[in-house]
């Protein structure tokens, strides 16, 4: 049955004048493009932006200050995307764009996606220990930086450096 209505849609397809024809063709030309280039993965990933929301909604906060607002700041990612998401992403500049390593793999993205929370946390700690000085010069916060994580390193690369190494000194200049 199948069979057949393929064959009656083909005859019926033979008589068409050449410009319908050609405006058929080029149809399904243009439904295979837009099926290729929403399928095909490119190896990319995507930081898109997320979400600000009232840290309330999911915490407790016991204090007696009313003048701010606790908030939580996200992303979000898409690794391995479509061509067409990987277009829009280029021609977005808010969205981040970057290749994927050759060596990267699942156990990389949590490695990165941890230490990159850790230090979003210190950041934010200090940012608000610094802020509440400036209200109260009682409040004091005594950290010290150690140097730059390293969270991933190219097969390509020629160095020694590898993951979890912290860089104190680049060409001889301390930081």
């Amino acid at each position: 049955m199948l069979k057949n209505y393929f064959i009656d849609l083909f005859n019926r397809f033979k008589q068409k004048n050449i410009i319908l024809k050609a405006l058929i063709i080029l149809f399904i030309l243009l439904e295979l493009f837009i099926c290729f280039i929403s399928f095909y993965k490119v190896n990319y990933i995507i930081d898109t932006p997320g979400t600000l929301a009232e840290a309330s909604n999911t915490i407790s906060i016991d204090t007696k200050n009313e003048r701010g607002h606790v908030l939580t700041v996200s992303i979000t990612e898409y690794t391995k995307v479509s061509l067409i998401k990987y277009w829009l992403a280029k021609a977005d500049k808010r969205m981040a764009v970057e290749e994927i390593p050759d060596n990267y793999n699942a156990n990389d993205e949590y490695y990165y996606s941890y230490y990159a929370k850790r230090v979003s946390m210190y950041n934010a700690i200090i940012f608000a220990y610094n802020e509440a000085k400036k209200v109260n010069n009682e409040v004091n916060i005594i950290y010290t930086y150690k140097g730059l994580l390293v969270a991933q390193v190219s097969k390509k690369a020629k160095t020694t450096i590898s993951t979890d190494d912290v860089i104190t000194e680049i060409d001889g200049k301390t930081f």
